[in-house]
């Protein structure tokens, strides 16, 4: 972490950092139940040495979100109980004025939909890579707006979330696009289901 740190804040010039983390039960499993439930069944079977290793995952994360980042002077921590650092990072993006540029540090392909103005970024750490509202739209060929209803069409196999059978991310934004003609076998499909 610290490390990846300091590569950012000498690639992006600014250690002006906001940390989001995940707190306690998630609202969205009140609302759909099978929100990443494989991820918990999972968990459940992994046996006492997964669920140590689990609980002392999120010990470390605790102390350093309660204890080692406010020590060493960062104090722009945020977190919710019930919400994921998605919603926070989200909301913050939202909420800071439209002249700060944000950028996310993330490979979180839900938060494209975050990419609605030029002062939103996103970076991929892994690929030190980075998407804007631009590249997003050369790339995918909608905006950033139309990601979420890509993503309810296509379904999310990580989170659990059934989409459309047969639809993937590609399909579903034809779809958006309106780039797929009545007799295709793919809009059948949305159709039908």
């Amino acid at each position: 972490l610290f490390r990846d740190l300091c590569n950012l804040q000498a690639h992006h010039n600014t250690s002006n950092f906001l940390f989001c983390f995940d707190v306690g039960r998630n609202k969205r499993e009140d609302i759909f139940p099978d929100y990443k439930i494989a991820r918990r069944e999972e968990s459940s079977k992994g046996g006492s040495t997964f669920l140590d290793a689990k609980k002392k995952m999120h010990e470390v994360v605790d102390d350093l979100r309660l204890n080692i980042l406010p020590e060493i002077g960062f104090n722009n921590l945020f977190w919710d109980k019930g919400y994921e650092a998605d919603d926070l990072i989200a909301s913050l993006c939202l909420s800071m004025p439209r002249d700060t540029l944000k950028i996310m540090v993330t490979m979180d392909q839900d938060m494209y939909q975050c990419l609605r103005t030029p002062d939103v970024m996103m970076w991929d750490i892994k690929k030190r890579s980075m998407t804007t509202e631009k590249s997003f739209k050369l790339e995918w060929n909608i905006g950033p707006e139309d990601w979420a209803l890509v993503k309810a069409i296509a379904g999310d196999v990580t989170d659990c979330i059934p989409g459309v059978r047969n639809v993937g991310k590609v399909n579903a934004v034809d779809f958006v696009n309106g780039d797929l003609e009545e007799d295709s076998r793919h809009y059948k499909l949305i159709m039908n289901d």
